[in-house]
């Protein structure tokens, strides 16, 4: 019996013997193969933290209880590691973590779970954390997904920090969640430029066409003109709240609502924009005729002639360009006007603006303007009438000549003072108006180029006075 006491201890003193050796072998081994890469050693490490810690918990006040003890602290820390390293350049040390691209980021934060959704959560809401931090763990939040996420991104669109505001729009914009869309209207009213873009960005995202109606503070406000103009890149879906801050807001939020409305170019914008050029300041009543003008709205051109009478310098410019903008379908209702109008002021603008658009269409009414009371008027349709149809225009004026109006016989006489290359020989000129030769002749050697000098500084101080 003793004897196969000490047989048996003697076999199991061997396989210990043996077991121990064959450790040491592998360690050894071990020591020989290459260290695993920084990559197998965090997705390691994310296990560990991970499984280490109590159970995902469904409720934030159940995980924020999991990471106040040593293992929770780990992966805060962890965390906020792999966050630093994201989107950064080139190591300035051999020894600094290398940079690391925001896929492997949002990889190996995934594998650790909703621990790490809670950790950048913190990182995000955290104001005495790096800008740069927080801004990057909103966007990984948005990378992960998940309602705590979005949760915590919709709050994060409030924070002081635009840049926090607009990282934490784009991260929602990532995510798609239908449920941040309301929550995107109403933080829509923002002062930072970029913010307010990316909350319009994602907006249009998220919405996939639906209209939106922001609350009007985020229009009315002129220090949210970014915002109306952000507005722009939704399209159609914005038209309706910026019509209603075109009608409603102070005067910037108006103006800023009009060019973006203007950047739509969506056809229901114009009769809003055409009531527009009647009321309001000075300045959202030129904004309204840029954005027509721009828009070629043929439906506002008989505003637009109203509006060349402004008593605001800027907007009746702003008029004028917008008619040329629109160009023919202006010609008829300027042509009108500049026959029939009563104040010369706008005849005189409307002859100016059908030469500026040179429609041949516009040929008979510049012909009878030629005969008109005012002397501008005049002198603009002669120009405009020479500038479309030169040898029409000489045509007229020859005619013109004859007339029994001193007056419009002489301002015809000057302007064919410079149809000299034409037909050097001026007596022929008003013999075939049926002018008095001698008188004629004479008139428009010697005083036809000071009578156009006349009238070129008469209409500078016109335009100056404009």
């Amino acid at each position: 019996m003793k004897a196969l006491r000490f047989a048996a201890l003697t076999l199991l003193i061997a396989f210990t013997a043996a077991g121990c050796g064959r450790g040491e072998g592998e360690q050894a081994i071990a020591a020989q193969e290459p260290a695993q890469d920084s990559y197998a050693r965090d997705r390691a490490e994310g296990s560990r933290l991970a499984t280490g810690v109590a159970q995902p918990v469904s409720d934030e006040s159940g995980l924020a209880a999991a990471q106040t003890g040593p293992q929770g602290s780990d992966v805060k820390k962890k965390v906020r590691e792999i966050v630093s390293r994201v989107g950064r350049g080139y190591a300035s040390a051999m020894s600094a973590p290398r940079p690391m691209p925001r896929s492997e980021a949002a990889k190996r934060l995934r594998e650790m779970g909703e621990h790490a959704v809670t950790a950048l959560i913190a990182l995000l809401k955290d104001t005495e954390e790096a800008l740069r931090v927080r801004r990057v763990s909103a966007s990984l939040l948005g990378e992960l997904k998940g309602r705590r996420a979005v949760r915590a991104l919709i709050v994060a669109l409030r924070d002081t920090e635009g840049r926090i505001r607009s990282a934490s729009a784009a991260a929602l914009a990532a995510v798609g969640s239908e449920p941040a869309f309301d929550a995107l209207v109403d933080a829509l009213a923002d002062t930072h430029k970029g913010a307010a873009t990316a909350k319009a960005d994602a907006l249009a995202k998220i919405g996939h066409g639906k209209a939106i109606q922001p609350p009007l503070d985020a229009l009315v406000d002129g220090t949210n003109v970014h915002t109306a103009r952000a507005l722009a890149s939704l399209g159609s879906p914005a038209v309706p709240a910026l019509i209603k801050a075109l009608n409603e807001a102070n005067t910037q939020g108006a103006t800023a609502a009009a060019g973006a409305l203007g950047e739509i170019a969506d056809d229901r914008a114009v009769e809003p924009l055409v009531q527009a050029l009647g009321k309001g300041e000075a300045e959202v009543r030129r904004a309204a005729a840029n954005v027509l003008g721009g828009m070629g709205a043929g439906r506002a051109v008989e505003a637009l002639i109203e509006a060349v009478t402004d008593e605001s310098s800027k907007v009746r410019y702003a008029a004028m360009r917008a008619l040329t903008a629109i160009g023919k379908p202006s010609v008829k209702p300027l042509s009108d006007a500049l026959v029939v109008h009563e104040n010369e002021w706008l005849r005189r603008q409307a002859a100016e603006l059908l030469g500026s658009i040179g429609d041949r269409g516009a040929l008979s009414s510049l012909e009878k303007a030629l005969a008109d009371p005012d002397l501008l008027v005049r002198s603009y349709a002669g120009s405009a009438l020479t500038k479309i149809d030169r040898k029409r225009a000489l045509e007229a004026f020859i005619r013109v000549a004859g007339s029994a109006d001193p007056e419009v016989r002489t301002t015809a006489i000057g302007a064919l003072a410079s149809f000299a290359e034409d037909d050097p020989r001026p007596e022929v000129l008003i013999n075939r108006g049926g002018g008095r030769p001698g008188q004629a002749c004479a008139f428009a050697g010697r005083q036809g180029a000071a009578l156009l000098r006349e009238q070129e500084g008469r209409r500078r101080a016109h335009r100056a006075d404009a």
